[in-house]
């Protein structure tokens, strides 16, 4: 079988898949998909070739597909993470939209808003241990007074004087 045989018995299988799942409401349903047939004809084409930005094109509107009619029967409660190796993984990246900023009407936090907030919260939690600490230090300490401050003893200064 060829590398393109492969490819798209692969891409029907996809796309056929989706109709097939059986979902039970009490149970997590965790799916691995493993796609090889664009490493495939990425050995026999090449990887700038037009045959394999085809297939890319191809894989990512099978994958889109599948991933509407798993949303569609999962009633949106879907996760989804893709893992791509090589210069595939600049091409199909490409396609899905960036993330956006701050939407205030839809409440999503970016990336950078968390980090900011857990940096902030988690110094202010430390500096305030740090103030307790001293401030239980200085209420342990031992009053005593100190030998240096209150030594008994004539100093003879005389020849100091003269």
């Amino acid at each position: 079988m060829g590398a393109g045989a492969f490819f798209f018995e692969e891409l029907r299988t996809v796309a056929t898949l989706a109709p097939t799942l059986v979902s039970s409401s009490d149970s997590v349903d965790l799916f691995l998909l493993t796609l090889e047939g664009l490493d495939g004809l990425k050995d026999e084409f090449g990887e700038e070739s037009n045959e394999l930005n085809a297939a890319t094109t191809l894989t990512d509107a099978v994958l889109t597909n599948l991933l509407g009619s798993l949303a569609e029967k999962y009633h949106s409660a879907l996760a989804v993470q893709f893992m791509f190796q090589g210069r595939l993984t600049r091409r199909l990246a490409d396609l899905t939209p960036a993330p956006t900023a701050y939407n205030a009407s839809s409440g999503e936090l970016t990336v950078s808003e968390i980090a900011n907030y857990q940096i902030c919260l988690w110094t202010g939690v430390v500096l305030v241990l740090a103030v307790l600490s001293a401030v239980c230090c200085l209420i342990n300490m031992d009053i005593r007074p100190d030998s240096l401050l209150y030594a008994k003893f004539q100093a003879d200064v005389s020849s100091k004087l003269e």
